[in-house]
């Protein structure tokens, strides 16, 4: 088994939108996501997961203030399994920043 960090970093749409799809033989272990509203207004963010079986399942929607930041971390970790996807959206495109940092779980 190897472990190997991995960052997933941009700006999120205005419409859902795939930002990260686990490779094949991997698992993916979130450690954290932080967004950072840089608008002039508050922005609803909201982060998606969809696996292979089921359609997208909203798993973050939250309003964040104009200049104000986000964060998911600490005890909340979820672990995704190979192919499925996290997607992301926000109310205006190109104002919201996002980072999401975790662990890549590849099998031998």
């Amino acid at each position: 088994m190897a472990l190997t960090a991995r960052r997933i970093q941009g700006q999120l749409p205005n419409t859902k939108t795939t930002l990260y799809t686990v490779p094949a033989s991997t698992q993916f272990m979130s450690l954290s996501i932080v967004c950072n509203n840089t608008g002039g207004s508050t922005q609803t963010i909201q982060f998606f997961l969809k696996t292979s079986s089921t359609s997208s399942r909203r798993i973050i929607n939250i309003d964040v203030p104009a200049g104000a930041s986000m964060y998911s971390g600490g005890e909340e970790r979820f672990i995704i399994e190979a192919t499925d996807v996290i997607e992301g959206q926000t109310t205006t495109a190109s104002v919201v920043d996002y980072w999401i940092s975790g662990i890549e779980i590849t099998s031998a």
